[in-house]
């Protein structure tokens, strides 16, 4: 039933500022494994860690329960089959998909599996490939954001230049009309003075 009423995978959440509860065990090495490959991403991201009892049933659903945020991340270290059973209780399982945002597992390594894989959105088979997850999806987004960025910055600088040239060409026209209109005024009164002179002469002329 868990299953059928469970939606289903869902596709990462792509965001410039993204907010991960973090449900971790209180041995600092697991936290480091997942932190570790965050580097490049780690100012983008809001993480509010929670740690609990991994074996703690009661602690993890209400560490669960609480959870805020884009994405829900649960890591622990390695160890026995043993140490993992808490993680195929239904309601641990029914506490995970009642989370509305991304559900990413990490629990232990390669080869502990769980039922709650199954209502999860990504079952890391480490803490470590946790973290890549969301490096290796937040990365590209965000560097494609920071390229769209840049070229409005550079458009707008481009757009301002074409105003300023619009602006100079306008100028440009300006002068160069008033220049053509102080020639032809030029040409007229120089006609004028050559008419004027003429006329002269031929008065001059004609009283001799």
């Amino acid at each position: 039933d868990i299953l059928k009423s469970n939606p289903g995978r869902r596709n990462f959440p792509l965001k410039e500022r993204l907010v991960i509860t973090l449900v971790t065990s209180q041995t600092n090495q697991v936290e480091a494994d997942f932190m570790g490959v965050l580097d490049k991403v780690i100012n983008q991201l809001e993480i509010t860690r929670v740690q609990v009892n991994m074996t703690a049933k009661t602690e993890i659903i209400k560490s669960v329960l609480t959870a805020k945020g884009d994405v829900l991340v649960i890591i622990r270290g390695g160890g026995g089959d043993a140490l993992f059973k808490v993680f195929d209780d239904l309601e641990v399982m029914q506490a995970i998909a009642s989370f509305k945002g991304y559900r990413i597992l990490g629990l232990g390594h390669t080869g502990n599996a769980t039922l709650s894989d199954l209502v999860c959105d990504y079952a890391a088979s480490t803490p470590t490939k946790a973290g890549l997850l969301i490096a290796e999806n937040l990365e590209p987004f965000l560097k494609s954001k920071k390229e769209t960025r840049d070229l409005d910055i550079r458009m707008g600088m481009l757009n301002e230049s074409i105003r300023f040239l619009e602006g100079e060409k306008g100028q440009l026209n300006s002068e160069i009309a008033n220049q053509r209109k102080t020639i032809a005024n030029l040409r007229v009164a120089t006609l004028f003075i050559l008419l004027f002179t003429i006329a002269a002469l031929i008065f001059i002329l004609i009283k001799k």
